[in-house]
């Protein structure tokens, strides 16, 4: 009898898992970009922040002091 190597369950299971694998590195990739866009405008947002600061004169100083 001349059996082939895969039968038709294991060809779909093969298919599935590579469908899966691919879905699941887009998946990531979507997700990566998407933290690190984020973590840039926090950066931003902070960076920002930090420069208003030193250019703004100290809260603490009396008013004929600045």
């Amino acid at each position: 009898m001349n059996k082939s190597p895969l039968t038709r369950t294991e060809l779909i299971l093969i298919l599935a898992v590579i469908a899966g694998a691919i879905w699941m590195i887009h998946y990531w990739r979507h997700n990566l970009s998407d933290s690190a866009q984020k973590r840039q405008q926090a950066l931003d947002a902070y960076n920002l922040k930090r420069e208003k600061d030193r250019n703004d004169p100290p809260k603490y100083l009396k008013p004929e002091a600045r």
